[in-house]
């Protein structure tokens, strides 16, 4: 059910070869998929690849493909690719702020823990200078488990030199109905960019917080670990 989405939102992208100069696309190898203070690889490595469109007014869509573990190998009909189509708009209120609407929908190729998990996140964000930005995001249904999660981070970046990046930031996971435990993260990294691509080296790492009643706990299984810091390394090549 998933492919007619997808296969419009390709249709999309590569039906207007006129507007070639508004493509972007990437890939990736990273050493571990991290996101809102989990693992999505089972703290392994992950290939990543993206295609994406904006036009001039700021609309933009595209696709994301993510090589995925949840650990849940005990059942024959486990997920290993992550699908995720995205829509959003990016508005400049001036030189100084702008700020981005997103949705995406995660779509899997199978079960996660014998359980159909697709799902949606909205999210916002507001950025000042380039610099600092500050992102709230939600899903009304996370990973089909009738809960909701929300998502707080704040992150900053600075250019140390034209090519070399600094950039870190904290966020605040509100998941403990859906996935037992709430999530304090924060990362810290550099990046080094070159005309086709960046290599990132990153420090992360994350910690349980408040944890769900034993009385209400899902009958779920997955409830993923904190991070014990680590590090992770990216390299990414686009065009």
């Amino acid at each position: 059910m998933h492919k007619p989405l997808i296969l419009v939102m390709l249709y999309y992208l590569i039906s207007i070869p006129t507007l070639a100069d508004q493509f972007s696309g990437s890939v990736a190898f990273r050493t571990n998929y991290v996101e809102y203070g989990y693992t999505k690889s089972n703290n392994n490595p992950s290939g990543y690849a993206n295609i994406d469109f904006e036009d001039e007014s700021g609309l933009f869509l595209g696709v994301s493909v993510s090589s995925i573990d949840f650990n849940d190998h005990q059942f024959d009909n486990h997920s290993s690719v992550e699908i995720t189509p995205y829509l959003g708009w990016n508005v400049e209120f001036s030189d100084d702020w702008r700020a981005q609407f997103q949705w995406l929908r995660y779509l899997y190729d199978d079960k996660v823990f014998n359980t159909d998990a697709d799902y949606n996140l909205f999210s916002g964000s507001l950025n000042y200078q380039g610099l600092i930005t500050a992102q709230i995001a939600f899903s009304e249904n996370l990973f089909q488990q009738d809960e909701f999660g929300v998502y707080y981070q704040i992150s900053g970046q600075y250019p140390i030199t034209r090519d070399l990046e600094f950039s870190t930031g904290v966020g605040y996971s509100m998941t403990r109905n859906a996935l037992e435990y709430d999530y304090l993260y924060w990362d810290s990294g550099l990046t080094w960019f070159f005309p086709y691509g960046s290599f990132d080296f990153r420090y992360v790492q994350s910690e349980h917080l408040r944890e769900k009643s034993i009385n209400h706990r899902s009958a779920w299984l997955f409830d993923p670990d904190e991070i014990d810091a680590r590090f992770v390394f990216t390299v990414t090549v686009g065009f």
